[in-house]
């Protein structure tokens, strides 16, 4: 803004040097000279706030038409546009990163996000933008340093201690994990109890504490009962950690609560066939197909609308 302001006041003073050459040159008729001078002033602002002001903005509604309509690649070529003119915008950066993120161009987002902080440190929602990219690439270590960023920046940091949780449970940091979910469940938050209390569950069986996990499950699924699906999401990444047992583990605990869950049934099944238990495997595994051709919705998809790994 300020450097936009800069060139505007730089094409002003340009304007009142030609105002003051129009002033001292002799004229039959300064009527005249003053109105051309006049106009042509108003020329050169409009222009320049046509440039600097009208088509980045233009470019930014633009950007934000085509991500509505998902058009990822045209609304990334929309922001590149309106940097060309504010390659100071950090709204601009921003979202240029978020939409490389969407569309899994994860090296060029960290890059736009990083410029993005840079024009402005103080923002959270770039600090924490950027420890979702990094956290996808599995840079763990420098995905929290962000997350403590967002932690530090916010004014309400609750669902970012949350999110530095689930990170550290993906990192496989599973102690690391516990000790920041008691910390958060001491704060006795009402409105996100029941996810940290299921990330501590599943800190916990990964760490053997098998009793005190299904406590931890149980008491996240009566705060409530959606919380199950990021359960199933964790036995996901866990399988594809190659975590097999642990998965068959975290399955078996959603099981006991939505005997119908698809999913649950899926990976359970994967992970037997990978531990070798065939007739398991596949019984759980049919056990999923037929759960999947009944139900109305996906339940893959609500899973992937997860925002927690």
């Amino acid at each position: 803004m300020f450097r936009k302001l800069g060139c505007f006041y730089a094409e002003c003073g340009t304007l009142m040097n030609v105002f003051i050459a129009i002033d001292i040159i002799p004229s039959a008729d300064a009527a005249i000279n003053n109105s051309l001078g006049f106009v042509g002033a108003c020329v050169v602002v409009a222009l320049i706030l046509f440039w600097y002001y009208f088509l980045p903005f233009f470019w930014r509604s633009r950007a934000s038409t085509f991500l509505k309509q998902k058009r990822f690649e045209a609304a990334i070529r929309a922001f590149d546009k309106a940097l060309k003119i504010s390659p100071h915008d950090a709204k601009l950066w921003f979202g240029k990163g978020v939409t490389l993120h969407r569309v899994g161009r994860l090296n060029e987002s960290v890059e736009a996000l990083r410029r993005a902080e840079e024009l402005e440190p103080s923002q959270t929602g770039v600090a924490f933008e950027l420890a979702q990219v990094l956290r996808s690439q599995r840079h763990y270590r420098l995905s929290l340093e962000e997350i403590d960023r967002a932690i530090i920046l916010s004014s309400s940091p609750f669902n970012a201690m949350l999110t530095r949780c689930a990170i550290k449970i993906e990192g496989q940091m599973f102690e690391e994990a516990e000790r920041d979910c008691d910390s958060l469940i001491a704060l006795e938050i009402e409105s996100i109890d029941a996810e940290t209390y299921n990330l501590r569950g599943v800190a916990r069986l990964a760490l053997g504490k098998i009793d005190d996990a299904r406590a931890d499950f149980e008491t996240s699924y009566l705060l409530d009962p959606q919380v199950i699906e990021t359960r199933v999401y964790c036995a996901a990444v866990w399988y594809r950690r190659n975590l097999f047992s642990q998965t068959v583990l975290l399955c078996d605990s959603v099981l006991r609560i939505d005997e119908k869950n698809a999913l649950a049934f899926y990976y359970r099944g994967l992970a037997e066939r990978s531990l070798g238990r065939d007739e398991e495997a596949e019984r759980d595994l049919k056990k999923s197909r037929e759960l999947k051709q009944g139900s109305p919705i996906d339940t893959m998809i609500q899973v992937r609308r997860q925002d927690l790994f």
